[in-house]
């Protein structure tokens, strides 16, 4: 009797404590985690106050999971997209208010120690060989001279793999080296561009007239590059033939390794068989084919 007292009074404040709302929700699942209510930064020693609001403000409000690793993470890339690369984060402690709450609110106090303010120095690319460097760095949007962010760096290396996924590079990867030298960061990345893919089949499972469409639709032709990117632009231009809730994420591109080709599978029909059969992810290296998704 008691335990069943106990539930009753626990089901009532339930919805009251899961209520709270997250500005930015960077929880891995949403039946845990905290809400930065409060957040103190000690130990800087050049910030002023107005800097340090805006770097409290990236985190309050938002909802992050219950990790004292990863709050302190979270706060260093906060101090290095504004330049403070070199920023050392200790002594995060988390207390929280109501630790009923689904996501509990918290009070944050870190010690934080900025360092210099730094700037982009030189930027350098090795292995490149189907673009230049000066290619290269006119789609990297960090220049040098450019106070350091860390999230351009993100921004920027997206930037080129679209570059090289528009010429079937499909493979491509960066791996980017950082060396201080006095208040820049300067950048080697060491690119590997891998094999550049080729059209193979397309393969568009559908009814007769619906699947003829939207082959005769299709503009990369066998044989030709292959163009990554154009998968969003043939699914946008040709809605009214497929389903309303068909995007990119359906669209299945098998790679041969060997033959440096794709084939691209289009599971229109999902009463085909061959819709439901999905083609076995392959590691490129270790086989002769894979399926990106």
């Amino acid at each position: 009797m008691r335990t069943n007292r106990l539930i009753a009074v626990l089901a009532l404040f339930l919805p009251v404590l899961s209520h709270a709302e997250c500005i930015k929700d960077h929880r891995t699942s949403k039946t845990f985690g905290v809400l930065v209510a409060e957040f103190h930064i000690v130990g800087t020693q050049t910030l002023n106050s107005e800097e340090v609001s805006s770097l409290t403000g990236d985190l309050i409000g938002s909802c992050f999971n219950d990790s004292a690793q990863e709050l302190e993470e979270w706060i260093r890339a906060s101090f290095q997209n504004r330049g403070y690369f070199m920023t050392a984060v200790k002594n995060v402690r988390i207390k929280a208010d109501d630790p009923l709450s689904v996501p509990k609110p918290v009070a944050i106090e870190a010690e934080v120690v900025e360092g210099p303010r730094c700037k982009f120095g030189e930027i350098r690319f090795k292995g490149n060989h189907a673009f230049s460097t000066e290619k290269l760095r006119s789609v990297f949007p960090v220049k040098k001279g450019n106070v350091f962010e860390r999230d351009k760096i993100a921004q920027a290396f997206d930037s080129v793999r679209k570059l090289y996924l528009a010429e079937g590079y499909l493979d491509i990867t960066f791996v980017p080296k950082t060396k201080i030298v006095g208040d820049r960061v300067a950048l080697d990345i060491d690119v590997d561009e891998g094999s550049q893919f080729h059209m193979g089949k397309l393969s568009v499972f559908a009814k007769g007239e619906q699947a003829d469409k939207l082959r005769a639709a299709w503009g990369i032709s066998e044989g030709a590059v292959f163009d990554r990117s154009y998968l969003e632009k043939y699914i946008e231009s040709n809605q009214a033939l497929l389903p309303a809730n068909f995007t990119t994420e359906f669209v299945q591109v098998v790679q041969n390794c060997r033959e440096s080709t794709v084939e691209v599978r289009l599971p229109i029909d999902q009463l085909d068989p061959r819709s439901q059969i999905l083609p076995r992810a392959i590691d490129c290296d270790a086989q002769d084919a894979r399926v990106q998704r």
